[in-house]
């Protein structure tokens, strides 16, 4: 699924998880880079091999996102 950067950051605030790429392209980072965080543990993944997700609530404390912040 191909989301707008407009339609990532509506999504921060109203579901409880994106694509692990999803998430990353939030954070700036491209597949490679993504890959690689998860990886290493410093991006919790929830999922499995095939379905990968990252936490919103994460996200949003990574980006220094307060909670009733709107995108």
């Amino acid at each position: 699924m191909n989301r707008s950067n407009a339609e990532l950051r509506r999504a921060l605030f109203t579901e409880l998880t994106v694509g692990k790429y999803e998430g990353g392209r939030l954070l700036g980072l491209g597949r490679q880079a993504t890959d690689h965080e998860a990886d290493q543990g410093r991006m919790p993944i929830i999922g499995n091999a095939k379905i990968q997700r990252v936490s919103t609530a994460w996200l949003r404390r990574k980006l220094g996102l307060k909670t009733t912040e709107k995108a």
